[in-house]
């Protein structure tokens, strides 16, 4: 019964952060009150209140959880069909007011203490141990362009008006994207050596 409440809980919290990023997504962040999350997710105000303080809290843990879905851009168990070149201008055509949000915050603040850019350093140090980094490119530059190229997809999905056109502009913008870092920052998949594989026989086996 307990495993049962606690998974409900979760179900619960899952569906009233979708429900406001929705809202925040559709109309804007000045539409993401208590009252309308709790409508959007066919939930009652009380349980608004159960999961979240007030409006700041529910705010502030709807940005956490954008963070999070943007962290997984730097999960290497990533999925075939995953497209982490596509991952922020796709967000960017539907949600463009959360995302620029959440850019704007991170611009704003101090980089050594946003969790974010610690989580793309981290994951760029890795990819240095294992080759897959380009010579005397440096982890925390390569992370800091990885995440500079959010804001340049934000800008050119923004130059388009029409939503079939900036859904068009985000697809063409991932495929510039992936071009200036596997031409200049990191190798492609395919000439990436595997665990005990060495650089230059993963480099001869693919030219």
């Amino acid at each position: 019964m307990q495993r049962r409440q606690r998974a409900n809980g979760r179900d619960t919290y899952a569906a009233l952060l979708d429900a406001a990023l929705a809202i925040w997504s559709e109309e804007g962040i000045n539409r993401v009150t208590m009252q309308a999350v709790a409508e959007r997710a066919g939930r009652t105000r009380g349980i608004m209140y159960h999961h979240f303080r007030d409006r700041d809290d529910l705010i502030a843990a709807v940005q956490i959880h954008l963070r999070d879905r943007l962290a997984h851009v730097f999960d290497f168990a990533k999925t075939p069909s995953r497209n982490d070149y596509l991952m922020v201008a796709g967000l960017m055509v539907d949600s463009p007011e959360l995302v620029r949000s959440f850019l704007s915050r991170l611009l704003a603040g101090d980089a050594r203490e946003d969790s974010l850019l610690a989580i793309a350093r981290s994951h760029y140090r890795e990819v240095k141990a294992r080759n897959w980094l380009r010579p005397d490119i440096d982890a925390d530059h390569a992370a800091v362009i990885s995440l500079s190229m959010w804001l340049a997809s934000m800008m050119a999905v923004d130059l388009k008006q029409n939503l079939n056109d900036r859904r068009a502009e985000a697809s063409r913008f991932a495929e510039t994207f992936q071009r200036v870092m596997e031409s200049s920052i990191i190798y492609p998949e395919i000439e990436r050596p595997t665990a005990g594989e060495s650089v230059s026989l993963s480099r001869s086996k693919n030219r």
